[in-house]
């Protein structure tokens, strides 16, 4: 009731809720809260939560900007590009410095939760 970042959803089961979450760390605070009150459960694997629109599937991503040296440019997009990052834009100052903006998936967005 507290906490407004987090939604829960009833499910077929009456003992299983969907628990929707901004990520695994906020999840992760809440099943750990949950466990101190004394609250036994199980959390399923988190799963991202995606949205059709147009007929295309659509997940949420979130804007990164990053000040890097410009030797480690390649270096950090290869990071990037393995988390399926996506570079927009990227500025070189010309003082060994490059400014890049990305777009990066969010991750693990929802669990489940069983009450026992």
């Amino acid at each position: 009731m507290g906490n407004v970042s987090i939604r829960v959803l009833p499910t077929a089961r009456p003992d299983t809720w969907e628990v929707q979450g901004r990520g695994e760390l906020a999840l992760a605070v809440l099943v750990e809260l949950m466990r101190r009150e004394g609250f036994e459960l199980t959390a399923g694997k988190p799963q991202v939560l995606t949205k059709i629109i147009d007929g295309k599937v659509h997940e949420p991503v979130e804007r990164v900007s990053l000040d890097i040296p410009e030797e480690l440019l390649g270096t950090v997009m290869q990071l990037l590009a393995g988390r399926k990052g996506r570079m927009q834009h990227v500025t070189s100052h010309g003082s060994g410095w490059a400014r890049t903006d990305c777009l990066s998936p969010r991750g693990s967005d929802r669990a489940s939760v069983h009450s026992c």
